[in-house]
């Protein structure tokens, strides 16, 4: 009996050995994938399909894990396309956005109507974002797969393969910066090694899509994490990363940047021009930051907003954010006096007869008359309200399925000038 026990106790320890080496060599092997894959120019066809993305299986599942639906829940009484409109009141203009359940992006007016669409067949998967660009250009962006250019015309001017997420914006030299993630084995500023989910800001040339450079957020940020964070991922990267080799991804993920935005204006104090205003959901933080001296200017957000997104700067020096209030009943969105840090206009939160949630995602736009665009994204509903909170403009996504029970979300919609826009219409039009 002790013969057994001894072989018994030797075998488990070899099971051991074998799925800790199992382990390292498959972190090891991801690792190189990432790298190699990180520097490609060219579009690969990656999960069931799609375009670009990684061979280990891993990236498809990021997004899915973190409560991103692109189909949600829709009341068919609601509607589809515009369904207010108070001429007198809102702000002429054309609405921009990517319906995120396919790969085109559409300008449409005020009544709704498609006024001009880009769609590249060659580029599969559905577009989280797209940034429309001076001339008729737009960066595109198949979450965890791959980013592109495009003409006015939807030609493909380059692809860049990578594990993308949520947004992407052109600098004023030409640079174009998208968000990007990676698992890593990281020293948060305890001493301790802990695989987690960093995000990158990854620099490409914006004529060619060519590498140029990589900026982690960890390096920024990586300090910010706290204690109670850390104890998570030992958690769920304890006995069960051991024996398996795939711990539970949303501890992992510390950061969770989810904007970003080039500032067009300096602020003493607060920014510079060309500045990037960043949005780091899982620190519940906003800030400006220097990407070539790789520094934080400015810092808002912790104790006051939770999960938000789509930070944005106004030409009145304040800055807008869609707080989504994860840890709250309702989300609101608020313009705040980087200088003061005070809130200074409020919509939804507390505000009675003001309903507004967006578990996830969601976004806002002052627009020039003062009135505001916002993005109830998890019910695919964008409207426009004035400044005593009068909603003006009202439009639900019209791309709909199981018979108007579900419906497309609406990551972002920004609303455009006509000066900017006829000439494009006026351009595909000849």
């Amino acid at each position: 009996m002790r013969i057994l026990k001894i072989v018994l106790l030797m075998l488990v320890v070899l099971f051991v050995a074998f799925m800790w080496v199992a382990k390292d060599s498959g972190t090891l092997q991801r690792d190189l994938d990432d790298d190699d894959q990180s520097h490609s120019t060219e579009m690969i066809v990656g999960r069931d399909g799609q375009a670009g993305g990684g061979s280990d299986g891993q990236a498809g599942r990021f997004l899915q894990e973190l409560g991103y639906v692109d189909w949600v829940d829709a009341d068919p009484e609601q509607g589809a396309g515009v369904v207010l409109h108070l001429r007198d009141k809102a702000w002429a203009g054309y609405g921009f956005y990517a319906p995120q359940t396919y790969n085109r992006a559409f300008l449409i007016d005020m009544d709704g109507e498609i006024r001009h669409q880009w769609h590249a067949a060659d580029l599969p998967g559905s577009w989280q974002i797209a940034e429309l660009l001076e001339g008729g250009d737009l960066l595109v962006m198949d979450k965890e797969s791959y980013v592109a250019r495009l003409s006015l015309t939807s030609e493909v001017r380059w692809t860049y393969s990578m594990r993308a997420h949520h947004d992407l914006t052109l600098m004023p030299d030409g640079r174009v910066v998208v968000i990007g993630r990676q698992r890593r084995d990281l020293d948060l500023g305890d001493g301790t090694v802990r695989p987690v989910v960093d995000d990158m800001f990854e620099v490409l040339d914006g004529d060619t899509g060519e590498f140029l450079e990589r900026i982690w957020v960890s390096d920024l940020l990586g300090d910010r994490v706290s204690a109670e964070r850390k104890a998570a991922i030992d958690e769920v990267t304890g006995f069960w990363w051991r024996w398996t080799g795939e711990p539970e991804e949303d501890a992992m993920d510390v950061f969770h940047t989810n904007s970003i935005e080039v500032a067009h204006r300096a602020i003493p104090g607060v920014c510079e021009v060309g500045d990037l205003l960043i949005s780091v959901r899982e620190l519940d933080l906003v800030g400006f930051l220097d990407l070539d001296a790789r520094a934080l200017r400015w810092t808002w957000g912790p104790g006051v907003v939770e999960g938000q997104h789509h930070p944005t700067l106004t030409d009145q020096d304040t800055v807008v954010i869609f707080d989504n209030g994860t840890r709250s009943p309702k989300s609101r969105v608020i313009e705040v006096d980087p200088l003061t840090g005070a809130i200074v206009w409020q919509y939804g939160g507390q505000n009675e007869g003001q309903e507004l949630r967006s578990w996830r995602r969601g976004g806002s736009q002052k627009l020039p008359n003062g009135n505001m665009l916002i993005m109830e994204s998890n019910k695919g509903h964008v409207f426009e309200v004035t400044r005593e909170g009068e909603v003006v403009w009202r439009y639900y996504n019209p791309f709909m399925k199981d018979g108007g029970s579900k419906r497309g979300a609406v990551f972002r919609m920004l609303r455009f000038p006509p000066e900017l826009v006829d000439p494009l219409l006026k351009a595909v039009a000849n």
